[in-house]
């Protein structure tokens, strides 16, 4: 499923373009009857809290083993972005040549206020690409995408995928598209 913001389903006219990527949002379902997947019901951050120290703790991981082999050493922080609504864990791996001597960047996102969460209870992070950094305009042409997911059955769920300049909408995009499948379910059970 696909649509555009900020009237993303039902479909309405597309949103604006920030820094030259516009408003797609892109919806893939997904359906397994793998024992593993199966077994995964439920389990994940039970918290925003908790998601984010264990995403920060995996960047410091990843960091303590990658930085010998890199000109500058990593950064990770936690920051709270006003400016999008959300709470950022930042990995910066230093500045690349394919970059442009720019940041090279990975970033995990939450909202502020309320917390994604799935019919399971699985409170989900917001993964990016690189951070959400519209006063750089790194973003025009390169299409760095941000995801998230929801399961609202054992067997399936979905992955909604955002351009990371328009980031801030992720939270009411999970909304809608946690509503649809629930409602959707309810009406297959009718």
């Amino acid at each position: 499923m696909s649509g555009s913001l900020p009237n993303f389903y039902p479909p309405g006219p597309p949103g604006p373009e920030i820094d030259g990527m516009g408003s797609m949002v892109d919806v893939f379902f997904r359906c397994s009857m793998d024992a593993k997947y199966v077994a995964s019901w439920g389990k994940g951050y039970q918290s925003k809290a908790d998601a984010i120290q264990n995403v920060k703790a995996q960047y410091e991981a990843d960091a303590a083993r990658s930085d010998a082999t890199r000109p500058a050493p990593s950064r990770i922080s936690v920051n709270e972005r006003d400016d999008i609504g959300m709470i950022e864990v930042l990995y910066e791996r230093g500045r690349g040549k394919y970059t442009d001597g720019m940041p090279m960047w990975e970033a995990t996102y939450w909202p502020i206020t309320g917390e994604l969460k799935g019919v399971d209870g699985v409170a989900s992070a917001i993964t990016c690409k690189t951070r959400h950094d519209p006063p750089e305009h790194r973003y025009g042409g390169v299409g760095w995408r941000c995801s998230t997911g929801v399961r609202i059955t054992p067997h399936g769920g979905a992955q909604i995928d955002i351009y990371v300049s328009q980031l801030q909408h992720m939270p009411s995009i999970f909304e809608q598209v946690k509503q649809l499948l629930v409602n959707a379910q309810q009406i297959s059970r009718q």
